[in-house]
């Protein structure tokens, strides 16, 4: 609501009460009136050198004498200059940014994020952050803001519906793209994933050393290529080794793994009882335990359970999980090193080896933390 102002108290309020010394600093500016921008030609004034330098010394782009440097960092900092980034990107014709893309924040990738950032910050340069939320009609248009904004390259989590060819027609040719966590086809970019084929066959082998015959996998319907190998690789194995396998297909979030539980559950009242079970990311996890859970099912023991991910939280768990730990950091920086190679990457799918990290929730008594690679 608006309020009106008294005639007498009407007054002309100003930011700066000191005299006006000739500065930009030093100017006095009446509130609602434009903001006197403070240029390069003010900072080169303020530290006696000139507008070349105060170009050289923010751009990096010619070696500068330590004391001009620090002459010309303290003026920035005495006239609160502040480059003009559109201004710069419209005369070079790109900006010095990445783009990436996530599916949402869980802590994959906060971690793939987190070795994004150390590889580009060895490079000087940096990156913004957009969440697709799996869908491919987000991610059309966040892909299309950045490529509006110039980014020299572009990291992106493939979302379910990922039109590659599409990608390849929208971004211009001088910019970079990198996929990671996930394959598309046709393979237009380089992809930077985790081995889940290796893995997933791992975490059967280890149900299978441990005795049971009645596995199942809780794994979404989407058609995204981590799910898909996580999914092929457990039914191959467990059909190799002669075990009774079920699948569970489900929605990717802790509503779909409590509906594939209670499913379990369900099998158990029909005389099938799961004894260990594979959930295939940390929501439909969380989903699952929490039924399990409210029924009393004691994990390790009444049902067996491994997941993807592993994180610190998973010790703390009673029982600590069992859990697949994915290189997400390293993901990161391979992502990194694949936007600033010179060549394409076209048809390039770079798969990580992965660990299993054994607790308790498999069924294994061992106090111990055992870490197997996949």
């Amino acid at each position: 609501m608006s309020q009106r102002t008294p005639e007498g108290a009407k007054q002309r309020l100003t930011t700066n009460s000191r005299k006006d010394n000739g500065s930009a600093r030093g100017r006095s500016r009446v509130l609602g009136q434009p903001r006197v921008s403070v240029t390069m030609k003010d900072v080169a004034r303020a530290a006696g050198v000139s507008v070349a330098t105060v170009s050289h010394v923010l751009n990096g782009t010619r070696n500068v004498s330590d004391v001009t440097r620090k002459r010309v960092e303290e003026a920035i900092r005495s006239t609160g200059y502040s480059r003009n980034e559109i201004a710069r990107e419209l005369k070079t014709g790109a900006s010095d940014l990445v783009g990436v893309h996530i599916v949402d924040y869980n802590p994959f990738y906060t971690d793939v994020l987190r070795g994004i950032e150390r590889a580009l910050e060895g490079e000087g340069i940096r990156f913004v952050v957009a969440s697709t939320g799996e869908n491919w009609s987000r991610q059309l248009e966040l892909l299309s803001a950045m490529i509006a904004r110039r980014m020299r390259g572009l990291i992106l989590a493939p979302v379910d519906g990922f039109d590659a060819e599409r990608v390849a027609q929208l971004v211009p040719p001088d910019t970079r793209v990198v996929l990671y966590d996930r394959e598309v086809q046709p393979p237009l970019f380089p992809a930077i994933t985790s081995d889940n084929l290796s893995a997933a066959r791992q975490i059967v082998d280890h149900f299978a050393d441990h005795g049971y015959q009645n596995i199942g996998i809780i794994a979404s319907g989407e058609h995204i290529s981590s799910m898909q190998h996580r999914r092929a690789g457990f039914v191959q194995r467990a059909r190799e080794l002669g075990l009774n396998v079920y699948v569970f297909e489900t929605e990717s979030n802790e509503d779909g793994g409590r509906r594939s539980a209670h499913q379990v559950l369900e099998c158990k009242r029909k005389g099938v009882s799961i004894e260990a079970l594979l959930v295939t990311n940390n929501l439909m996890l969380t989903g699952a335990l929490s039924v399990f859970r409210s029924v009393g099912l004691r994990i390790g023991e009444d049902i067996a359970v491994a997941g993807f991910d592993h994180h610190f939280w998973c010790d703390a768990m009673s029982p600590p999980l069992t859990m697949v730990k994915q290189q997400a950091e390293l993901m990161g920086e391979r992502c990194v090193e694949w936007l600033l190679r010179s060549d394409s990457g076209v048809g390039v799918i770079e798969r990580l080896p992965t660990e299993l990290v054994i607790r308790g929730s498999c069924g294994c008594r061992s106090p111990q933390l055992q870490a197997n690679p996949c």
